[in-house]
């Protein structure tokens, strides 16, 4: 239904644009009566005024060309040339278009020279804009021929010097744009002392000589981008209009005190400066909103600083020296961002910004915070409402709690520390959070998570963690969507991992996706069966690892409630549950039950025994390690064998030159080898027998026992059945490392490209839905 409606209103929009074209409309205004006939020009009719567009001109004579006589006397007429070759100007006039201009715009019109025979009779022109044009000068004589200019743009001219006399003519400018030149120098009387709005900004101007203190009429004024190391007597002496300062990226050691009688500023930008302080000057300023001091060198804050900035709705200290807030910011009643990014604070209390209500965004990242406090333990409401928390990039070991004051954050960015748990109690009342990213810390596991319900967290980035086992980790956890568990060391999953989450955003159902990428998980053999048994509980498992040869994976060495392989060491330090399933019992001989697990096979423990062939390096990329107690893909059935056992039938993998490709291959040669083994065996006892009787001084041969010979083929028997258990095992095996491989070679596409950015899925291909062939790869790998 959505798709339908986005179809549909996207038609309707561009049936709309479609037809506006045709009828020569745009939208906000209606093209002029002539358009067509002033091509390559455009034209639009504003309320009171038609404006007229050229591009890429080859001269003014394709101007006049195209726009002489085409506008009524009575028409008033806004022209702008730009992109264009009008080095023939100076010899042309605008009077030739017979039109009455009053804004008049060349913009990068490779003007070098102008000529004031050019603009004679453009008495009604209030508006003129020659930025980027290579002029080198303020073009006095041009002035002189506009007397009621009120609005001047020379940006980016190449004007170096400004005298006293360049403004003489136009008294009336009150807006003066000298942005992106090259001056240097100014005489102290050289700018208008009408001018409204000026911007002296990107020059390189070493001292304003006095030139500002007469300019009692301006409202905003940009010095930035310039090399001043001073505004002691520099700025206008009385500014009951000012709102706007600019003084950024300068090298201003300290703020002038005059700028305290500056009350109806709103908003003031020193940032890229060499503040050490703010001694206070900003304190009376009741109407100040924005306040950037960035790139400084501030290294303390003090009570008196903000001690009547009521209105203050942008604080940003980034990047500075501060070490201490000392209580300053409370009189920020009107705070919504603070940003003390990249300081050297230490510890910080959440009694900092108590009492600011209407505070949304805090960022404390790239401090060296190693503590946080939070509220008393007896206050329930704490006095505050920020929305995104973020201690990114600090020397955090633990949170104490000091969170769960904050019930309305949304999102907490905790990544980059080096926290080694996360208790209940830090993410109690935490009802509202949505995002939660403690990936980058030394987190051993997330079980303490599920014992808090985190009712509307969607999104988990845990990545590059310390991170072995999932159990219960998401039962708090409702309604998550993503959850990045990528570089960790997760070997197995928890059967109720998800048992109590299902994916849900804005009130609707989806489905969970786990990043396991870089996880020794995603090389067991079992892969298959654990990608299913979370699909079936609305789970997707992504992700991509290089895994270690088949014979050096490990595989579930008992059964457990896990999915996964799980190392003595871990297995016994969680909860074990019971299995769902039985592991297959190998055919025992007639006397003995069905019901009884047979345990006649064991590792050879001979020191002599012929070491594993090394791995050759091009058949992986990148080989996991594993703690193991038992050797990979042994079928333990039973309790471990006595070291005194007469079993001595070899694994078959001991055999370095036998090399299983398929099952009837793998039969000729079992019983090649079963040949071997039952005539070392015979020989074995024959010889055993010569020695006992040599021993006890036996002359004559004793006869054989058929009881104990019947017992002895029995045992063979059994042995014969665990090897061929044994083939089958490793063949399975043999093609699920196929598949793998040719999924791995398999060309990039959207559904198996991945990427380390959360919501970049990347899907684990699965093996057929082959019943019979699924079956037996669950017997074998349980």
């Amino acid at each position: 239904m959505k798709s339908r409606r986005f179809v549909f209103n996207f038609m309707n929009i561009t049936m709309s644009t479609l037809l506006l074209s045709v009828l020569g409309l745009t939208l906000g205004a209606q093209q002029c009566l002539v358009w067509k006939e002033i091509a390559p020009c455009t034209c639009l009719n504003e309320t009171s005024k038609i404006e007229i567009f050229c591009e890429k001109m080859s001269s003014y004579e394709q101007v006049v060309n195209t726009l002489q006589n085409k506008f009524l006397p009575t028409d008033r007429i806004l022209l702008r040339i730009s992109s264009s070759t009008l080095q023939d100007l100076p010899q042309k006039s605008f009077k030739e278009l017979n039109m009455n201009i009053e804004n008049i715009q060349l913009n990068n019109d490779n003007l070098t020279l102008l000529s004031p025979s050019s603009f004679v009779g453009l008495s009604q022109v209030k508006y003129l804009s020659l930025s980027d044009n290579n002029i080198g000068i303020v073009p006095e004589s041009i002035l002189e021929s506009l007397p009621y200019i009120s609005s001047l743009d020379l940006g980016r001219c190449g004007i170096q010097y400004l005298a006293e006399r360049n403004f003489k003519s136009v008294p009336n400018l009150d807006t003066l744009m000298l942005g992106g030149n090259h001056i240097s120098q100014m005489d102290s009387n050289s700018l208008p002392k009408n001018v409204v709005h000026l911007h002296l900004g990107r020059n390189k101007i070493k001292d304003l000589n006095g030139t500002l203190t007469n300019l009692t009429n301006l409202e905003w004024f940009f010095i930035n981008c310039n090399e001043l190391t001073t505004l002691e007597d520099q700025l206008p002496l009385i500014a009951p209009r000012t709102i706007l300062l600019h003084a950024g990226h300068n090298k201003i050691e300290k703020l002038p005190q005059h700028l305290k009688t500056y009350t109806g500023l709103l908003s003031l930008f020193v940032n890229n400066n060499r503040l050490a302080s703010l001694d206070g000057v900003i304190s009376r300023m009741r109407k100040l909103e924005r306040a950037q001091f960035e790139y400084n060198r501030i290294s303390m804050l003090t009570k008196e600083d903000f001690l009547e900035t009521e209105s203050l709705d942008c604080l940003c200290l980034g990047n500075n020296l501060v070490t201490s807030l000392n209580n300053s910011l409370s009189p920020l009643r009107s705070l919504t961002i603070l940003n003390l990014t990249h300081n050297l604070l230490t510890d910080f209390s959440l009694q900092e910004i108590k009492g600011l209500m209407k505070l949304r965004i805090v960022d404390l990242s790239h401090n060296r915070i190693n503590s946080i406090s939070g509220p008393t333990a007896n206050l329930i409401e704490w006095e505050t409402k920020i929305t995104e928390l973020l201690l990114n990039n600090n020397e955090l070991i633990s949170l104490n709690g000091a969170l769960s004051g904050l019930p309305s954050l949304l999102k907490i960015d905790l990544s980059y520390n080096k926290i080694l748990e996360i208790s209940p109690d830090d993410l109690i009342g935490l009802d509202r959070l949505k995002v939660l990213d403690i990936s980058y810390n030394y987190l051993t596991t997330l079980e303490e998570t599920g014992k808090t319900v985190l009712p509307s967290l969607n999104e988990l980035i845990a990545s590059h963690n310390k991170i072995k086992i999932l159990n219960h980790d998401f039962h708090g956890l409702p309604v998550l969507c993503w959850a990045d568990l990528s570089n960790n060391q997760i070997v197995a999953l928890g059967r109720d991992l998800v048992r109590n989450t299902r994916c849900k955003e804005q009130y609707t159902w989806g489905t969970l996706k786990i990043l396991l990428q870089n996880n020794p998980i995603l090389c067991d053999a079992a892969l298959p069966e654990i990608v299913a048994a979370m699909e079936i509980n609305h789970t997707r498992i992504s992700g991509v690892s290089h895994c270690a040869p088949l014979s050096e994976q490990p595989t579930t060495a008992k059964p457990n409630g896990y999915l996964g392989f799980v190392p003595e060491h871990d297995i016994n330090s969680v909860l074990n549950a019971h299995p769902t399933y039985q592991q297959p019992i190998p055919y025992a001989h007639n006397h003995q039950s069905q019901n009884e697990l047979v345990s006649t096979y064991q590792e050879p423990r001979d020191k002599t025994q012929t070491k594993p062939s090394e791995t050759n390096s091009a058949e992986t990329e990148r080989t996991t390690s594993f703690e193991e107690s038992e050797e990979p893909h042994t079928i333990n059935t039973g309790p471990p064998h006595d070291s005194t056992s007469t079993n001595n039938v070899k694994p078959l993998h001991s055999y370095p030159d036998v090399e299983i490709s398929n099952t009837k291959h793998a039969s000729k040669q079992l019983d090649t080898l079963l040949e071997t083994q039952i005539s070392n065996e015979n020989t074995h006892s024959k010889v055993s027998d010569l020695k006992t009787a040599s021993n006890e001084n036996q002359s004559i041969d004793q006869p054989l026992d058929p009881l104990a010979q019947q017992k002895q083929l029995d045992k063979l028997t059994m042995q014969i059945e665990q090897l061929r258990l044994k083939v089958e095992e490793l063949t399975v095996q043999n093609k699920i490392l196929s598949h793998t491989i040719n999924q791995s070679v398999a060309p990039i596409t959207e559904n198996n490209k991945t990427e380390h950015i959360h919501y970049e899925e990347v899907a684990i291909h699965t093996l057929p839905n082959d019943e019979p062939y699924l079956d037996k790869v669950k017997k074998l790998t349980f």
